[in-house]
């Protein structure tokens, strides 16, 4: 494959680019509020997300947004290993409930999910997480 093609994943047999996973917990309460806890949840994010195409991630207001560049399925093994890394490392005391997952199945789907996932802050009105140590933007940059 050359390196200006996209690949394209089976998403449950539709065709995408990427894959946008949600995820909260069951008590709808915030999964890292403070900065110690948002930089241990993106570096458990980045742990489990760079073998599976990780493109961005963002902890938002009582959830957290993901986008990988791989099929349905290894997103799913990324949930698994990553919400169970994040409350056993983060200590929480709720289960996640199942993970949100759609495809991204255009290059402007795909823009627009970047620009969604890292102004998450400015959506939900929070300002918990301002250097942004809860995402991959500062990687991105």
């Amino acid at each position: 494959m050359q390196s200006h093609q996209r690949r394209v994943f089976d998403y449950e047999g539709k065709r995408a680019i990427a894959v946008h996973m949600t995820a909260r917990l069951q008590d709808d309460a915030g999964i890292a509020r403070d900065e110690s806890g948002l930089r241990e949840a993106s570096r458990i994010l980045t742990e489990h997300g760079d073998p599976r195409g990780l493109l961005a991630h963002r902890m938002a207001d009582t959830h957290l947004h993901v986008l990988l560049a791989c099929s349905r399925a290894d997103a799913g093994m990324f949930a698994r290993y990553a919400l169970s890394g994040l409350r056993k490392r983060l200590g929480l005391g709720q289960r996640f409930e199942p993970a949100r997952m759609r495809p991204v199945t255009s290059e402007r789907h795909l823009l627009n999910g970047l620009r969604y996932v890292f102004t998450q802050e400015a959506h939900h009105g929070t300002s918990f997480d301002r250097a942004p140590d809860g995402s991959s933007l500062p990687e991105v940059l």
